[in-house]
């Protein structure tokens, strides 16, 4: 079943490289899918043995699970059906921006997310080289990698205009003073990610057209 679902809607693509996208894709939102049953079911057993301490906290994330759990389905089926432009869009521009701009604007700011968000574009920019991988389709690589890098340094800044939690006020001045941990690091990382991981799949392209320009030498050598 699992082998069906990453295979899913591969028929509908028209090279070899298109088929590849369909296989990532289909294999980002299994895991998506699983990843957040697990964090549904880990938390809400967490509350269990909590008595729901943090209620109204607890029930955003159980819809911010659910809505990611639905989104991974829904994608499955559009690229089964061929609608494989429509579930790029969701996997790489509705789910980061929900799961990056959501929760603070719900005023859910605690010390933890500034020391994890400013490396969550770092794994948005990874799906983005995986679902573009033509050449004609990397200048949105590019675009939308931009976008994610200024997410990733001014995470800091963003994060400040929802302050509602007392220990981040107490810790002001200590996130003041670490801007090159909280900015420049994730940034520095960020590119040596992005540059990395666009060269290898820059040299993967030019061997596979080295590939068929050879397989097409032989047929025609065999004719």
């Amino acid at each position: 079943m699992i082998k069906n679902l990453i295979r899913s809607g591969m028929r509908h693509a028209d090279s070899p490289i298109s088929r590849r996208e369909y296989y990532y894709s289909n294999l980002m939102n299994i895991g998506m899918i699983v990843m957040m049953l697990i964090a549904l079911f880990v938390n809400l057993i967490r509350q269990f043995n909590t008595n729901w301490d943090d209620p109204a906290k607890t029930i955003i994330y159980l819809y911010l699970y659910i809505f990611l759990i639905t989104f991974g389905v829904v994608n499955l089926l559009l690229n089964s059906r061929g609608y494989y432009t429509i579930s790029r869009i969701i996997l790489t521009i509705l789910i980061p921006f929900t799961i990056y701009f959501i929760p603070p604007l719900l005023k859910n700011t605690g010390v933890g997310m500034y020391l994890n968000f400013p490396y969550l574009p770092i794994g948005f920019m990874i799906v983005l080289h995986f679902l573009f991988i033509k050449k004609k389709d990397q200048y949105i690589v590019f675009g939308m990698g931009a976008i994610f890098f200024l997410l990733a340094i001014f995470t800091k800044n963003y994060l400040q205009l929802f302050i509602d939690d007392q220990a981040v006020q107490y810790f002001q001045d200590t996130i003041e003073r670490t801007w090159i941990s909280l900015q420049v690091i994730p940034g520095i990382l960020y590119i040596f990610c992005f540059i990395t991981i666009y060269y290898a799949f820059d040299h993967s392209r030019k061997y596979e057209a080295e590939l068929l320009i050879a397989k097409g030498e032989i047929e025609k050598q065999n004719d």
